[in-house]
């Protein structure tokens, strides 16, 4: 590859020219992956897993005669909270 600036050779996982210091394109540039993407996809397995979750937890069936607040179906489930604000259990299971 050549650098725009200077148009000396430079191998491809170099960053800047190693004659002239200008920042230059690599080769695998086109793969870079932005953290938008990143996001957008960790979002995806979040409420997949969500989803997933209330399926074990029996949460739709609770639901089907209509809404019900956290609390509710917490007490509907049998699902109370242990010593973590992000872990309860239900029967001995920890539900994290």
């Amino acid at each position: 590859m050549q650098c725009p600036r200077c148009q000396q050779d430079y191998p491809s996982h170099a960053k800047f020219c190693l004659e002239c210091g200008a920042p230059v394109e690599r080769a695998n540039q086109g793969n870079l992956v932005l953290p938008e993407k990143i996001e957008r996809l960790a979002m995806a397995v979040y409420l997949s897993f969500a989803m997933l979750a209330g399926m074990e937890l029996d949460v739709f069936t609770t639901l089907k005669d209509g809404p019900l607040t956290g609390r509710q179906v917490a007490a509907t489930l049998g699902v109370i909270r242990s010593g973590s604000t992000r872990c309860f259990m239900r029967s001995s299971l920890p539900v994290c």
